[in-house]
């Protein structure tokens, strides 16, 4: 290599400056419309995905070699998407309390509902089994498994479904605020 080259690409290198990808924000700056859109935009992008595929970890065997294969259970993506942005909004709740409180007070109720159904049934299906886990020639033990499944797959159905429901209040909010027109556009 010449030596002119050298001394130019030291002489470059010092002039370089580096930011932190952390904290760089360039010239934009976030505001707090941005941030509630994009975690909007993420339970739209969540809740529209399929929610009926089973989750957990799979193997497969794939030219004889076992794959571990994770399917992320989506209706726990989307339920936490959606109580995220309804707790980025909680400010804008409480000042909008008028038009907001029947979506969050019908929210809370259903939840506080569905959560006493689910320990009413858990605690039935307990005692249904309890005096006969203990035999081994009985299939109970599997039967106890089958029966907490079906409910937990009651219940995150219908969190599914709540979160929906509240989202579609959300979206009312942030039309009523004027979140989803473009900025600069006049009508």
């Amino acid at each position: 290599m010449p030596e002119d080259y050298r001394n130019k690409k030291k002489e470059f290198s010092d002039d370089i400056e580096f930011e932190d990808s952390e904290t760089f924000r360039g010239s934009h700056t976030t505001s707090f419309k941005d941030i509630i859109l994009e975690i909007y935009k993420r339970c739209c992008i969540e809740g529209s995905k399929d929610m009926t595929a089973e989750s957990g970890v799979f193997n497969r065997l794939v030219n004889g070699v076992v794959i571990e294969i994770v399917v992320p259970n989506q209706k726990e993506i989307f339920i936490n998407n959606v109580d995220i942005l309804r707790i980025a909004l909680l400010p804008i709740f409480e000042k909008h309390k008028k038009i907001f409180y029947k979506y969050i007070e019908e929210y809370n109720k259903r939840i506080d509902e569905l959560i006493t159904i689910r320990h009413k049934q858990i605690s039935f299906i307990e005692q249904k089994y309890k005096n006969k886990m203990h035999l081994k020639d009985k299939d109970y033990p599997n039967l106890y498994n089958l029966d907490i499944k079906k409910q937990n797959i009651y219940f995150e159905n219908e969190r599914v479904i709540i979160h929906k429901e509240l989202l579609i209040g959300i979206s009312f909010l942030l039309s009523y605020l004027r979140y989803f027109e473009e900025e600069g556009v006049t009508r």
